[in-house]
């Protein structure tokens, strides 16, 4: 798009949000219009996360973006969640400033998704994209303004950072579409589109993109409990197996053990005892 155009849609988005949350602050409305234009550059948002994979450098994704989040950023520590939040308790977490770390979500969502939306705009923000702090937007996702009166749990969250049908209506995604093909027009506002290509072939091999794959492997065949510590439910598992063959071992010392290997080692180790697990691991590491 050119910038005319590029104004044009994002006039148009804002337009939208106003009917549909007609009580909410205007320039609240103007930065979530913002925000989802500068989400569904798909373009930018790999060059945001392709950088942000080389700072890595031997952190966790939690830890470095937990980091970026609470010192950089002004945010609380982070959240777990392990189930599905309604509408309330979801609001709650942003009015408190935690973003989440959110064991809840299905494979293909990702417990990260979200925070990686905000990390993007957290670059796009220094760049003076944004006139709002992230923080000072997200805090005010959670005022009941942007609850949306026409459908029950849902807010204008849904609109920006996830993408269900009222979504697609804001964007004009043309009804003949897939979902698929529907998800690559929303870019990275849609948290299934940015996981499938951050773990895909078209983006850099390395830290992010391993540790995203290994997630989601863990959320399929560990459970979710695997989000809060993937190296720790590995353990468990290999200790466990160990454990039935051998009832005379202490299980919670083979754990700890086991705690002490590399994650690309322990996820190696579990795939030998879980056909299915080698099989995807064989996959992303072809």
């Amino acid at each position: 798009m050119n910038v005319s155009s590029v104004s044009s849609f994002q006039a148009r988005i804002e337009q939208r949000l106003q009917q549909r949350y007609p009580t909410a602050q205007p320039t609240v409305l103007q930065q979530l219009a913002i925000a989802k234009r500068i989400l569904m550059d798909t373009s930018y948002g790999k060059d945001v996360l392709t950088t942000l994979q080389t700072q890595l450098s031997g952190m966790s994704l939690d830890a470095i973006l937990t980091q970026v989040e609470v010192k950089e950023q002004g945010f609380s520590p982070r959240a777990e969640v392990i189930a599905l939040l309604d509408r309330d308790t979801f609001m709650e977490h942003l009015i408190k400033k935690e973003q989440i770390l959110d064991g809840g979500t299905p494979f293909d969502h990702g417990p990260y998704s979200h925070r990686l939306q905000w990390y993007i705009l957290y670059q796009a923000s220094k760049q003076q994209q944004l006139t709002m702090k992230p923080v000072e937007l997200y805090v005010q996702l959670g005022e009941a303004s942007l609850k949306d009166a026409k459908k029950e749990n849902r807010t204008v969250w849904d609109d920006v950072f996830d993408f269900d049908a009222e979504a697609r209506q804001l964007i004009d995604v043309a009804a003949e579409l897939s979902d698929q093909e529907a998800r690559a027009i929303a870019g990275f506002s849609s948290p299934e589109f940015l996981l499938a290509i951050v773990t895909s072939s078209s983006f850099p091999n390395g830290p992010l993109k391993q540790e995203l794959q290994l997630t989601r492997l863990g959320q399929l065949y560990l459970g979710r409990e695997s989000v809060f510590d993937l190296k720790k439910a590995l353990a468990f598992a290999l200790a466990k197996k160990a454990w039935f063959a051998d009832m005379n071992l202490d299980l919670e010392k083979v754990t700890k053990e086991l705690e002490g290997k590399s994650l690309e080692v322990l996820a190696q180790q579990y795939a030998e005892i879980d056909p299915a697990y080698k099989k995807a691991l064989d996959t992303i590491n072809s």
